[in-house]
């Protein structure tokens, strides 16, 4: 083989590496009309030296070279010169969203292990090649994404182990407003003293807590709920009374069947009952729903809630009449 040609490809090899790595470098840079200019720019240049290389071996003149890779780049039409760009700035798009992406999970390393984890198991299930397989992670995972983003709606209905009240992690201190207008038979027995406990724990865990217990005067003045509340007031429970029959029927109605609350004026709950035991909560961050509440608890409190002190001694001086 004549020298210059004993390896006629590695000319061509090394200079589109080179073209490639240029060309991707503009397109990092945001460049991507340039990274279309420098990439044709470095073929042209290697064309060029193969050129060189070649003519001690060829009897064509260089000028014709140049003339005919001139027509060659002219030659290419508009059309085929938008369906480059447009190509070239997709894989840019995809690679500046994977790296942001990368960003991301860079700052979160649980989630970064989750996602790990599950595009890793994913791509085993899917070389199962079992079709019903494949469309069962494409089900959870659709799932999943929609889960997210009603929690990132702030709003979602949270089933399951009742543990008293939501947004128990308190970093700074907190205050949370409850009214119970529910029948509150389910505070009887163990039950009772765990609720008891809770509102102990999240008390020494820096939130204040008001509690408004709006119920029959039967209810009110019953032994065992007297206690209760007495109780209640002794681990520093604020506590106020309102008999159900005092207040205004739309409220009376609206919440008769409810245990409900704010926290902090930025997080409505209202705890779901399943036969008459508490199975979980609604938590939102609606702000109408949260206003709303607000609203109602400061009209009770206001206008028709009694301190449970100041209740239970009228209650005792009307008796000892």
């Amino acid at each position: 083989m004549p020298r210059g040609q004993n390896k006629p490809y590695l000319h061509w090899i090394i200079g589109s590496i080179v073209s490639i790595i240029l060309a991707f470098i503009s397109i990092f840079q945001n460049q991507y009309t340039n990274s279309i200019i420098i990439f044709i720019i470095g073929l042209s240049a290697t064309y060029l030296f193969d050129l060189t290389a070649g003519l001690r071996n060829r009897d064509d003149s260089l000028l014709d070279q140049i003339n005919s890779l001139e027509k060659k780049i002219i030659d290419l039409s508009d059309e085929q010169q938008t369906k480059i760009l447009i190509s070239v700035e997709e894989e840019g798009e995809k690679i500046t969203q994977s790296m942001l992406l990368g960003e991301k999970l860079a700052k979160d390393e649980k989630l970064r292990q989750i996602i790990s984890q599950i595009v890793d198991e994913s791509a085993l299930v899917k070389k199962l090649k079992i079709d019903v397989f494949t469309q069962r992670i494409e089900n959870l995972l659709n799932n999943c994404r929609n889960e997210i983003s009603n929690l990132a709606d702030g709003e979602e209905e949270v089933r399951g182990t009742y543990s008293f009240i939501p947004t128990e992690n308190l970093t700074s201190p907190s205050h949370m407003l409850i009214v119970l207008c529910h029948d509150p038979s389910f505070l009887k027995g163990p039950y009772g003293h765990s609720y008891l406990s809770k509102q102990q724990e999240t008390i020494k865990r820096n939130r204040h807590i008001t509690m408004i217990w709006v119920q029959p005067k039967e209810i009110l003045v019953d032994d065992y709920y007297r206690e209760f509340i007495a109780q209640q007031e002794k681990i520093q429970v604020e506590i106020f009374v309102a008999e159900q029959d005092e207040i205004p029927t739309r409220i009376s109605q609206e919440y008769s069947k409810e245990e409900f609350g704010i926290v902090d004026e930025r997080i409505y709950f209202s705890t779901v009952f399943d036969e008459n035991k508490p199975d979980g909560y609604i938590v939102s961050t609606n702000q109408g729903r949260v206003n709303k509440a607000k609203v109602d608890i400061r009209y009770l409190l206001e206008s028709y809630a009694q301190k449970a002190s100041v209740y239970y001694k009228q209650q005792k001086e009307i008796i000892q009449r």
